[in-house]
């Protein structure tokens, strides 16, 4: 599954609006956004 997707669905945002957070620099993610992922990840979301 993509990061961007699983952020999305587990935060009830839309995918846009990851996009946008890590746009802005708002959601810092420590893998590619253009893969697949099947292990684990970390990632920041800066309120």
């Amino acid at each position: 599954m993509r990061p961007v997707r699983l952020i999305a669905e587990g935060f009830g945002f839309s995918r846009a609006e990851v996009e946008r957070l890590l746009a802005e620099g708002n959601l810092v993610l420590t893998v590619r956004l253009s893969g697949k992922l099947s292990g684990d990840f970390t990632f920041a979301l800066k309120c």
